[in-house]
């Protein structure tokens, strides 16, 4: 370590004479070789790779695999014939992004063929509907467990989907229909999450784009892997099916695979594109489970290489400390501009000085590209309250928050979700600078020291929604009528969505099992203001409460 820090000035005054054009396009120039063949001198070629080897992230990515668009592809998609003329709608281009943000997450598969064949099969398994269902497209578990109950006895076979002596039906869920006990039980284990207790979390959008991927690079699922069809000149569209499910509709997936192919081939980012997706998560998202932590590209260093990462990051001008995983709010998103107080705290968080001063929310989007207008894949996207059911206390007593750090509540354990109360529009908005908005007042409960039962409340709200009160701005600030939003372009074809989601009627009151992953609330969707984002706020108050303007805090501590 001290060999490696004695190279930091070297590695300062290295990067200093290299501009971020230059450095980027060794994607395209050097396409599969190491960053430090080319670029690195011998000397500082050991800080590099140490950089790299833990956990540098999107970093080393960019030189080492080629990255796809997700607007290219979602543009490209439109002419591929898999989802008719209009292309994906907003709900498939969620689940097309949330799959190639994960792609782009994993330095190490660097075969696009292998991302093509896994939106190929969730294409299939999901019915063209690219996010996570039950098996036979039941609304519910029951429907499904009737679904498969009846096939297995038409055919004569054992009935997986019968529910077990832990109260749970095994019936295929996700992007990919795992199905059986054994098989929850091993994905969960690989996973690190309850997923044979709780099956229903394999519903869960983040989850499921993992159980897909890892399952098929692993051979989780038959044992064999992507590696046995596609690696370097072999590609066998057709036997990839045996990944998933024998020889089962192998030709007609196999179509679907280089369909999705062609496209992501007409998607690899250039220079620029990777410079406006940057940061993106490092190695495996964490799971969308209560009081889960989400990790930028800086996790897994020690305090010394962190510090010598973020300076190096920081001459590079990428906002990397902040770059969190938000996929629950809105799928394969991230935190685009964090939560901060003062100037000395975003300069520390983001190693920017310009703009405002503090920032008490978060915006999340999918990239800080500048906006477009109806075009833009990013405007529409659904919005989802992925509110946690369960914090705990040691997260909101270090959360920070306006004055202070942590809210002094006593106790061990944690917090869990009583109830949420929904209002819509709680606030005018003046002009149309703020878009649709929507606040849940949530109320937790937990045991003080003294072991008696105490109560809070966290109000968060949602805001820069489109709704026909507040239809969406173009790039340049000009509203796009809410008729010619829904319409759409030729680039664009409608209907497009608008509005709040169907549970979000004001004053009603959501449980806690209303949150459950995989079926979380709808509460609009994005793309009201120039930049498409959503912006979260919140404040804390003991006792119950309503509409609440104090105390501030970041609201990355409650959601997913």
């Amino acid at each position: 370590m001290s060999k490696l820090l004695a190279l930091a000035q070297e590695l300062k005054e290295h990067k200093q004479k290299l501009s971020r054009r230059r450095i980027v396009s060794h994607q395209s120039k050097y396409a599969g070789r190491s960053f430090s063949d080319e670029t690195v001198p011998p000397s500082i070629a050991p800080a590099h790779d140490e950089l790299v080897a833990r956990g540098m992230g999107a970093y080393g990515r960019a030189f080492t695999k080629q990255m796809v668009d997700v607007a290219r592809l979602i543009t490209s998609l439109r002419s591929s014939g898999l989802f008719g003329a209009a292309g994906p709608n907003a709900t498939q281009a969620s689940g097309v992004i949330a799959m190639v943000d994960y792609w782009n997450s994993q330095a190490a598969w660097d075969d696009n063929r292998w991302l093509a064949y896994a939106l190929a099969t969730a294409y299939h398994e999901t019915g063209h509907r690219m996010q996570p269902v039950r098996e036979g497209f039941g609304a519910t578990d029951a429907d499904s467990i009737r679904i498969v109950t009846a096939y297995c006895a038409a055919h004569h076979q054992p009935n997986y989907a019968a529910v077990q002596a832990n109260g749970q039906s095994y019936f295929g869920r996700g992007l990919v229909q795992l199905t059986h006990q054994a098989n929850y039980r091993r994905m969960g284990a690989r996973l690190g999450i309850a997923l044979e207790a709780n099956p229903s979390l394999a519903l869960a959008l983040p989850t499921s784009v993992q159980i897909l991927f890892i399952g098929m690079n692993e051979g989780l699922f038959t044992g064999r892997r992507f590696s046995d069809y596609f690696n370097g000149p072999t590609a066998d569209w057709t036997n990839a099916r045996r990944m998933i499910n024998g020889m089962n509709r192998a030709a007609e997936i196999a179509g679907f695979g280089q369909s999705f192919n062609t496209a992501i081939n007409n998607s690899v980012m250039t220079a620029q594109g990777i410079q406006s997706q940057l940061p993106a998560d490092a190695g495996t998202p964490p799971p969308p489970t209560a009081g889960a932590k989400s990790f930028g590209l800086d996790y897994g260093l020690t305090s010394e290489l962190r510090s010598l990462f973020q300076q190096w990051s920081g001459e590079m001008g990428l906002p990397i400390s902040y770059a969190r995983s938000v996929t629950g709010v809105v799928p394969g998103a991230r935190i685009t501009d964090p939560f901060y107080r003062d100037a000395a705290e975003k300069q520390t968080l983001t190693h920017r000085s310009s703009g405002r001063s503090s920032h008490l929310g978060i915006d999340i989007s999918l990239s800080n590209a500048s906006g477009a207008g109806i075009e833009d894949p990013r405007r529409g996207l659904p919005v989802c309250a992925a509110i946690k059911t369960s914090i705990p206390l040691t997260d909101l007593n270090a959360v920070r928050a306006v004055g202070r750090t942590g809210f002094g509540l006593s106790g061990t354990g944690s917090a869990t979700l009583v109830q949420a109360k929904v209002f819509t529009q709680p606030w005018s908005s003046p002009g149309d600078a703020y878009g649709g908005v929507v606040g849940f007042a949530c109320r937790y409960q937990y045991q003080d020291a003294n072991n008696a039962t105490q109560t809070f409340t966290l109000y968060i709200e949602f805001l820069h929604l489109i709704t026909t009160q507040f239809p969406p701005k173009d790039g340049d600030g000009n509203i796009i009528p809410a008729a010619q939003w829904t319409a759409g372009n030729s680039a664009r074809p409608g209907p497009n969505p608008i509005g709040f989601g169907p549970r979000m009627v004001n004053h009603s009151i959501l449980q806690p099992a209303d949150f459950a992953p995989g079926n979380l609330p709808l509460v609009g969707y994005l793309g009201a203001t120039q930049f498409p984002h959503v912006h979260v706020q919140a404040a804390f108050a003991t006792g119950n409460h309503d509409y609440l303007r104090q105390l501030r805090f970041d609201p990355e501590v409650m959601i997913y």
